[in-house]
């Protein structure tokens, strides 16, 4: 599995997947060690830029625990 290389970013190091599902086909997330998916911050500016029109402004909002703050 690769892993988010931004050395910049507390998420450094943590497994990444493309998410598949409808609500989020194509968004990439980084999971923290508790396992939760939290989007990264370049696949949101992308999406934003270039996703579905109406859709700018929610491809960061997840359940987040905290750890990619």
């Amino acid at each position: 599995m690769d892993t988010y290389r931004n050395s910049a970013s507390k998420m450094h190091g943590w497994p990444v997947a493309r998410r598949m599902d409808v609500f989020a086909r194509g968004l990439i997330e980084a999971f923290c060690p508790h396992g939760v998916g939290h989007p990264i911050p370049e696949s949101v500016a992308w999406l934003d830029e270039h996703g579905p029109a109406g859709s700018k402004g929610t491809w960061g909002v997840h359940g987040c625990c905290g750890c990619c703050k």
